[in-house]
């Protein structure tokens, strides 16, 4: 099966290296390769062929199997082959890199083929300082809404439960990504510097390690940390920074975490629920919510990003919509207005 494989690479390599629409991928050794590797190929093919003529069953296949048992000829041709293979290692590598490329370009345009619609990013030279993004969307997301959005440094978001919040940050990630991986990316434009992108967002527990969610989301961030201090250009994407822990000691260390990345050049995208830490960083990260609409029993979304604070609560909401009793959400209230 294995020599079944390569025959193939080798057969779409020469094939590959007669067709003038495909020259980009093509070497100027191609050609001499690909005469070099007929003879190779063709040992492979024969010996494929006999194997497979003598698992049929029947009596030419018994036949195939009894001479090849006696005479050793499977034996004699692979040795063969494998002489073959060493004496034109370096033609055989750009067979097979020929076709990881063809594959690796088919699969692009695949993805490119099945998305709303795409384009290539522009890397910006001379020391750009922003990502700008317009139509930016998710690329998992069927019949996506598109936001138009620059990063100039830093970013706090707030908004709604599932108003959109970390939906949007990891299409902000996947596709700056995708631009710096396969030219591709999942908007209608996109101007970014070359950078590498971090992230902490959805986060577990691990029990097989013993590690808790809190220690877990340390570890995450002494990462980007890590990796900022070293001078790298980072996109550090963090949605609800340290929730696993306590009110009191979550706003303290999240202040300390986010005050301390302000320190270095790079970007920072972070998502929270604590309106008390978008007022203490407003002047170091720029806002912006998600809202929602509560219309009676029903809550909508229209995913849209906008600057400023804003983005009321909705998990009481959230809880009559999906019908628990009515007892709960009225003692809820009750224990708010205390509050």
């Amino acid at each position: 099966s294995s020599f079944s494989g390569i025959g193939q690479v080798l057969e779409l390599y020469e094939w590959s290296t007669r067709q003038e629409e495909i020259p980009i991928l093509v070497s100027s050794h191609s050609k001499e390769y690909s005469g070099r590797l007929r003879k190779l190929r063709k040992k492979i093919g024969f010996l494929v062929y006999t194997k497979q003529a003598g698992m049929t069953g029947d009596v030419v296949g018994l036949l195939f199997d009894y001479l090849l048992g006696i005479t050793l000829i499977d034996v004699g041709r692979i040795d063969g082959i494998l002489r073959l293979i060493d004496e034109n290692r370096e033609a055989v590598l750009e067979a097979f890199t020929f076709v990881g490329k063809l594959d690796a370009a088919l699969s692009i345009l695949s993805f490119r083929k099945s998305l709303p619609h795409c384009t290539v990013p522009d890397f910006a030279e001379g020391g750009q300082t922003e990502i700008t993004a317009r139509e930016l969307y998710h690329p998992l997301i069927k019949d996506p809404i598109s936001n138009d959005f620059t990063l100039q440094d830093r970013a706090i978001l707030t908004g709604a439960n599932a108003s959109g919040k970390s939906t949007f940050m990891k299409s902000l990630a996947v596709n700056v990504i995708l631009a710096q991986t396969i030219d591709t990316v999942c908007c209608a434009s996109l101007s970014l510097p070359m950078m590498k992108v971090m992230t902490s967002m959805a986060i577990r527990d691990d029990v097989v390690s013993g590690e808790s969610y809190y220690v877990r989301e340390v570890r995450y961030l002494k990462r980007m940390l890590d990796e900022i201090a070293r001078g790298t250009m980072t996109l550090c994407v963090i949605d609800e920074i340290l929730k696993g822990t306590n009110q009191a000691e979550r706003l303290a260390a999240s202040e300390a975490v986010l005050k301390y990345l302000t320190q270095f050049q790079g970007y920072c995208m972070i998502a929270t629920h604590d309106m008390e830490l978008v007022e203490k960083l407003q002047e170091l990260y720029k806002p912006y919510y998600f809202e929602s609409h509560i219309e009676q029993d029903n809550v909508s979304f229209d995913y849209k990003i906008h600057p400023g604070r804003g983005g009321e609560s909705n998990a009481l909401a959230l809880l009559q919509a999906f019908g628990f009793p009515s007892e709960i959400i009225r003692d809820a209230n009750k224990l708010i207005l205390k509050l």
